[in-house]
């Protein structure tokens, strides 16, 4: 009986002293070679945002999406183009740009386009003033490294001094200058309707 409990003392004694060994011999090799990364770790060091994207050489680069609104001011809709010109008339007689544009076989007659909420706001007030009908039109416009559409916002909002023409711009980009221009230098309301026309055509 006694030498049955001896021997299983000794067991004992050896499955501690066995585990314990075991255990430094691991703690040495995760010392040496670092910690495995947790699933955590693994998660977080993956892309999360959708609109990353890898260049060429592999690395994870940032897309940079701009978008803004442009708003304009629709004014009617007319089955004729004559009905649609005589409103433009008398738009334009009172002050502001107007234009028509041809869309699914109806004439759609435009007014003052702007990137300010309240700058287009206030038009539309000056426009109800003197009886003219209307309602507000907005568009959700994104121009990722587009220089032409940013020349425009900073056209529309006559931020146009402060900087340059796009290099290689298009011909709509040059008419819509040139007609600018000639707005500027005679006041001349005809110019002014066909680039706020050309940007809207451009932008919506």
């Amino acid at each position: 009986m006694g030498g049955e409990v001896n021997k299983l003392i000794i067991l004992t004694v050896i499955a501690v002293i066995s585990t314990y060994i075991m255990s430094n011999s691991m703690l040495a090799l995760i010392a040496q070679h670092g910690n495995a990364p947790t699933a955590t770790e693994q998660v977080s060091a993956s892309p999360n945002n959708k609109d990353e994207e890898k260049d060429e050489s592999g690395q994870v680069e940032q897309k940079d999406v701009k978008e803004e609104t442009i708003y304009v001011i629709q004014n009617g809709v007319f089955e004729s183009e004559e009905g649609a010109g005589n409103l433009v008339d008398a738009i334009n007689y009172h002050g502001f740009p107007s234009f028509k544009v041809k869309e699914d076989g109806e004439y759609k007659v435009y007014s003052n386009i702007n990137n300010t909420e309240d700058v287009i706001r206030t038009i539309q007030k000056q426009q109800k003033d003197k009886g003219i009908d209307n309602y507000l039109v907005s568009q959700e416009v994104s121009f990722n490294k587009n220089e032409e559409a940013k020349y425009l916002f900073q056209l529309v909002d006559g931020q146009e001094s402060e900087i340059d023409v796009p290099e290689g711009s298009s011909d709509v980009i040059l008419e819509i200058i040139t007609n600018y221009t000639k707005w500027k230098e005679s006041e001349e309301l005809i110019y002014k309707n066909t680039y706020h026309k050309l940007i809207f055509e451009t932008l919506f």
